[in-house]
C-alpha cells in the first residue's frame, strides 16, 4: 500500500488537468492511497471526486508560520509529486515527509518561443503529458499512446437528468470571460442574439459583466464550483474562451468549441481531446504574445480574436450540434 500526495495550488483549469492523471494512477495502482494539497478556493473540485481520500487545504491569507504549522501536521507519504512548482508548493516539499518529484514548466522554452518565436521542438508536450511524465517514471506505469486516456475527468452526475429549460430544446451555454482581454473574443454579444434567435436555449455563465436579452439565461455571477458543474452538464455545446470553464467541459465530456487568440498550443494548456474544436489562425506571426495573455493588444489591432468571424463560429456550432441529432 502506498500513499501518494498531488500538490496543486491553481488555477481552476489547471487543477481540472490533474483530474485525468489522477484517475490514471488509480486505474493503475488501485491500491495506492491519493491525496491532495490545493487552495481552500479549488478544494471542491475534489470533493466529490471518487479517486481522492483527503483534501489539505492552502488558506492564502494564513501566515507563513501558520501554514508552516500546517504542514507539518500532514501525514508522511511514499510519494509527493509536485505539478505546480512554485513558492508555496516548495515550502511544502520542504517540511513535508516522503519522496519529492517536480514536474517541469520548461519556463525558459516558453518564454523564449513567446519572445522570440524559437524553440518550438521543445514545447511539442501538453501539460497533462508533463504532469503524467513525473508520475510514470516514479510509479513504473505504463506509456501512453493516446492523450484521451490522459483527458480530465469530473463525474458528470447530471448526465441522465433533464436539460436546465422545462421543454426540450438545444442548450448552448457560453462563457464569453477570460483572464485576460487579449484571451476574450469580442463577437460573443452578436452570436448570443443569432443563437438565442434561432430558437436555442442560450446560457451565459462566468464573472463579469454583459448585456443580453430576456430570453438568454444569465447565469454569470455562479462561482460555486457545483452550479458550474450542473449547468455545463445539462447542455449541448459549450462555447468559450480559452479559461477555467473550457478545461471543464472537457473533464464532463461535453462538447466544446474554444476561441483562441493570444495564446496557443506550444505553450501545453490547448483542449486537444475528443468532442473538442479550436478557432485559431495559426499563421499569425504575433501569436503567442505572453505566456498568460494580455490585457492590451501589443500590436493594437486584435487580429488574432478579429480574425475568428461570427460565421465561423456559428457553423462550427451547427455543425457540431448537428451531429447530436
Amino acid at each position: 500500500m502506498k500513499n501518494i500526495l498531488i500538490i496543486r495550488f491553481s488555477s481552476f483549469g489547471d487543477i481540472i488537468l490533474t483530474t485525468g492523471i489522477i484517475k490514471q494512477i488509480k486505474f493503475q495502482r488501485p491500491n495506492y492511497r491519493i491525496d491532495v494539497l490545493t487552495s481552500a478556493e479549488y478544494a471542491p473540485i475534489f470533493r466529490k471526486f471518487p479517486y481522492v481520500r483527503d483534501i489539505y487545504i492552502l488558506d492564502k491569507e494564513m501566515p507563513l508560520t501558520s501554514y508552516i504549522a500546517y504542514l507539518k501536521k500532514i501525514p508522511s507519504y511514499d510519494y509527493i509529486f509536485d505539478l505546480h512548482a512554485n513558492m508555496y508548493s516548495l515550502i511544502a516539499k520542504f517540511f513535508l515527509h516522503g519522496k519529492t518529484v517536480t514536474y517541469s514548466k520548461n519556463p525558459i522554452a516558453r518564454r523564449l518561443f513567446v519572445k522570440f518565436k524559437i524553440g518550438k521542438m521543445f514545447l511539442k508536450k501538453h501539460v497533462v503529458e508533463k504532469y503524467y511524465d513525473v508520475v510514470q517514471k516514479t510509479l513504473n506505469l505504463k506509456k501512453i499512446l493516446n492523450i484521451n486516456e490522459l483527458k480530465p475527468f469530473i463525474p458528470n452526475i447530471y448526465a441522465n437528468e433533464k436539460k436546465l429549460a422545462e421543454n426540450e430544446g438545444t442548450v448552448i451555454t457560453i462563457h464569453p470571460f477570460a483572464s485576460k482581454q487579449t484571451k476574450v473574443w469580442p463577437h460573443f454579444n452578436e452570436l448570443i442574439k443569432i443563437l438565442s434567435d434561432s430558437g436555442a436555449i442560450v446560457n451565459i455563465i462566468g464573472i463579469g459583466d454583459i448585456e443580453v436579452s430576456p430570453t438568454v439565461n444569465n447565469l454569470t455571477g455562479h462561482r460555486h464550483f457545483d452550479s458550474l458543474v450542473e449547468i455545463i452538464s445539462k447542455s449541448d455545446i459549450l462555447i468559450s474562451n480559452d479559461s477555467g470553464p473550457m478545461h471543464l467541459a472537457v473533464a464532463l465530456n461535453i462538447n466544446l468549441i474554444a476561441i483562441f487568440g493570444s495564446t496557443t498550443k506550444e505553450l501545453g494548456f490547448y483542449p486537444i481531446f475528443d468532442n473538442c474544436k479550436i478557432l485559431e489562425y495559426p499563421s499569425l506571426s504575433c501569436r503567442p504574445c505572453h505566456v498568460h495573455g494580455l490585457d492590451e493588444c501589443p500590436l493594437n489591432d486584435f487580429s488574432c480574436m478579429l480574425s475568428t468571424s461570427i460565421e465561423e463560429v456559428r457553423f462550427n456550432t451547427i455543425s457540431i450540434l448537428s451531429t447530436l441529432i
